[in-house]
């Protein structure tokens, strides 16, 4: 075993079942629930039959589950996500590999393969808590697991129900059931500590600056394009230097309104938070402090004892079993 530093950031899981438009009660369906069907529909499954879509900005991301393992009533539910290739510098998965099994080549893409990352989730039920797990990847998206179980929920789990003769899918309890008009809901919120958003709305009158650092993906259309926009800013070009990620770190003088800030804090939790270096952070009128949106995350950095393997992806059981012997320190 060796000693892997990890970054585990939590949000609290507010949906994961099947809702009526507008409810926050779920009608049925649940996050340990729908992990254990996730778990029985993937038996015996090959990696690249279980892939999940999702669009975001300009881009659609494939995402297929790569892993998921339960112990002590926790769970470890790791995903594969697909990255365009350019020039093979990229780990890469067998797409016929079998789901918890499958083999990960170290930066090189071959036939059959597919290009990517892992991400890692820790998910508590019984305390209806998530974390991302990052371990050496500059990206976890909480917006992956999100997507995935709420394309599960509605294509695949043991309530969705799609006629014989085809048509619309319908959502029921049971098989036995009537079908309920409910759509799959998913929803994770990032915890934070004290009111350090409070006071960022309550004193977005005052700001003076914003310093925004961020990690920017030449794969993703809408980034390689603004790494461009950049780049010529300042006379320079893109020398293809084979890097996959650029960091950018940049100061603006500025004002904003309550609704501005309350916008950028939803934006950043919800597309930057996930990497370890991207942050914003707001300099107040008559000070020089920079009030990071990141330091108020419930979030920890322990070491933890596990084996990484090609593409650094752990062993799923290996780093869930870490995670349940820490929960006493690590759990908010």
């Amino acid at each position: 075993m060796a000693n892997e530093e990890v970054e585990v950031t939590f949000y609290d899981v507010n949906a994961c079942g099947f809702h009526r438009r507008g409810s926050d009660d779920a009608e049925f369906g649940g996050l340990d629930e729908a992990l254990t069907n996730l778990r029985e529909w993937s038996r015996g499954m090959r990696l690249g039959e279980t892939v999940q879509t999702y669009a975001q900005s300009e881009d659609e991301h494939n995402v297929y589950l790569f892993d998921l393992k339960k112990q002590g009533g926790n769970w470890l539910l790791a995903l594969w996500n697909r990255v365009p290739s350019t020039d093979g510098k990229i780990p890469s998965v067998d797409e016929r590999g079998a789901v918890g099994s499958a083999r990960v080549h170290d930066n090189r893409v071959t036939d059959g393969t597919i290009p990517g990352f892992g991400t890692y989730y820790w998910f508590v039920p019984s305390r209806n808590l998530m974390a991302t797990i990052r371990i050496q990847h500059p990206l976890t998206k909480s917006v992956a697991a999100k997507e995935y179980l709420k394309g599960f929920l509605e294509k695949h789990s043991q309530w969705a129900f799609t006629p014989e003769e085809g048509g619309t899918t319908e959502f029921r309890e049971s098989e036995e059931s009537a079908p309920r008009p409910v759509r799959p809901k998913v929803k994770f919120n990032i915890k934070r500590r004290g009111s350090d958003r409070q006071f960022l709305l309550d004193n977005a009158h005052n700001v003076r600056k914003i310093e925004r650092k961020t990690r920017l993906n030449i794969n993703l259309t809408v980034e390689r394009n603004l790494i461009g926009r950049f780049l010529q800013a300042i006379g320079q070009r893109n020398r293809g230097d084979g890097q996959a990620y650029r960091k950018f770190h940049f100061a603006l003088e500025t004002t904003v309104t309550r609704d501005e800030m309350n916008a950028l804090i939803n934006d950043w939790e919800r597309d930057e938070m996930g990497s370890g270096y991207a942050d914003v952070g707001f300099v107040m009128k008559g000070e020089n402090k920079l009030h990071w949106l990141g330091d108020g995350l419930v979030r920890e950095k322990p070491t933890l004892d596990f084996d990484l393997g090609q593409g650094a992806v752990p062993q799923a059981d290996a780093l869930l079993r870490e995670l349940n012997d820490n929960s006493h320190t690590l759990l908010p």
